[in-house]
Parts: structure tokens; C-alpha cells; sequence
């Protein structure tokens, strides 16, 4: 089987398991702070997802996930640091592509307590350059058969408009998070380290772009499943060969 029909049978499972019938939790995010940081282009932080508007429009929407449920209508669309990526659909369109622009990342050592999203605009330094964040929905996948297990989307003290002065990438953003009562929430979702966390996100009033969205602290690297099962197989491959070659010096 090549590795495009495994990714295809994957997708598919996904697409069974992932528009079953389920019951994950629901939690709001709030607004955390704004900061002002440096060094945080795309690969230098956990970036989930990076939109661009298009042409002359004002707006632009973006997803990422790992299941239709979580991006209704949208596609498989494998890169080498998220092979089962799914973006696009009735949320996206504006979704930048590249492999450390908008990808789902691992919950690792991540907790309900620890979580923080940050909204990084890319606008025009205008003093009167107000941008609207619509919404924001932070989602939680099983790692291994891609299931909703968590989502988080934000309340009027986030989805609301920004005065985004000059906010180029890597310069500075808002901050949101989840209270008390919603990270106790996210413990009990029954969340481990190999789960996946994806976003989508729409914004109004875009005059430059592109708007990043990203996780702080950022989430330590865990193996997909996938790749733990191709490591396994091979260690006990590795076993038994020396084992034959054991027996075979023996004789």
C-alpha cells in the first residue's frame, strides 16, 4: 500500500469516527492579556493556523482540524509535520498552506491550566485600524482515530475588535485562555499527550494580514501514533533478527 492510499484509508476512518455520534465538551475562552513579544515567526512557535485575505476582500476565515466535524466540508490535506491535517471547508478558504503555517499541533505536556491561544494581526500602522476578531474555536482531536474530544470558542471578551497597530508577526498579541472552571473541564476530557489541538478562526475589517494564531507556551513534540507503531515494528524486528543470528552462531 503506498503512502498516499494509507493516508487515504486513514481519512476515511476518520471521517467514520469523527462524524459519529458524540458528546465532547464544550468550554468558552476568555481574554487573557496582551503582550509584547519577539522571535516568534512561524517556525519559531507552535503557529496552528495562519489566514490571508484575498484580493481586495476585508475579511478572510480559516480551519484546521482533524475530522469534518470539526472543518465541516473540509479536505485531507497531508504535510510532513501533520499527515493528517484536514483544512478548508465552510470555515476556511483563507488557510496558508505550509507546513509550519496551519497544522494541528499536540497537546504534549499541555493542561486546561497551562493552555494560552495568541492571536498574533499583521496590520497596517493605522491608528484608527480597528480589526474584528468573528470567532475562535479551539478544538481537541483524539490522536489516534480523530474524534472530537474538546472545543473551546470564544465569548464577547474575545471576539471583538482589536485596535491592531502594527502588530507584524513576531511583534506582539492577545491572549486568551480558560478560566478556572473551563480548564477543570479540560482535565476531565479524558485528554492525553498524543491528542491534537486545531483552530478555526474568521476576522472582519482586514486591511493587511496575515493573521497568525499560535500556542503559548508551546506544545512539546509528541510522536504520532503512526510513527510509535512503524518505531515499534521495527525494535522488534531488530529483536528478532539478532535472535536468528543467535541461534545461528550456536550451531
Amino acid at each position: 500500500m503506498t503512502r498516499g492510499m494509507a493516508y487515504s484509508f486513514l481519512f476515511a476512518l476518520i471521517i467514520l469516527f469523527g462524524s459519529a455520534p458524540f458528546d465532547p465538551a464544550s468550554a468558552t475562552l476568555i481574554f487573557d492579556s496582551t503582550i509584547d513579544i519577539t522571535g516568534t515567526g512561524l517556525g519559531a512557535v507552535d503557529t496552528v493556523l495562519t489566514i490571508q485575505k484575498q484580493g481586495n476582500n476585508t475579511s478572510d476565515q480559516g480551519c484546521v482540524g482533524r475530522n469534518t466535524s470539526g472543518c465541516p466540508g473540509g479536505t485531507l490535506n497531508s504535510t510532513p509535520l501533520d499527515p493528517l491535517r484536514v483544512i478548508g471547508g465552510t470555515l476556511g478558504g483563507d488557510e496558508q498552506t505550509g507546513n509550519s503555517q496551519t497544522k494541528t499541533v499536540p497537546v504534549g505536556s499541555l493542561t486546561g491550566t497551562t493552555l494560552r491561544v495568541v492571536f498574533n494581526p499583521v496590520e497596517p500602522g493605522n491608528n484608527n485600524n480597528n480589526l474584528t476578531l468573528n470567532t475562535l474555536v479551539l478544538t481537541v482531536y483524539n490522536g489516534v482515530t480523530g474524534a472530537t474530544k474538546f472545543t473551546a470558542s470564544c465569548d464577547a471578551t474575545v471576539c471583538k475588535s482589536y485596535l491592531a497597530v502594527d502588530l507584524g508577526t513576531g511583534k506582539s498579541g492577545f491572549v486568551f485562555k480558560l478560566s478556572t472552571t473551563e480548564a477543570a473541564l479540560f482535565a476531565a476530557s479524558g485528554i492525553v499527550a498524543a491528542d491534537r489541538i486545531g483552530l478555526s478562526a474568521s476576522t472582519t475589517n482586514v486591511q493587511g494580514g496575515h493573521e497568525t494564531f499560535f500556542l503559548d507556551p508551546p506544545a512539546p513534540a509528541v510522536p504520532e501514533p503512526s510513527s510509535l507503531l512503524l518505531l515499534g515494528s521495527g525494535l522488534a524486528g531488530l529483536g528478532l533478527w539478532k535472535r536468528a543470528r543467535r541461534k545461528g552462531t550456536q550451531v
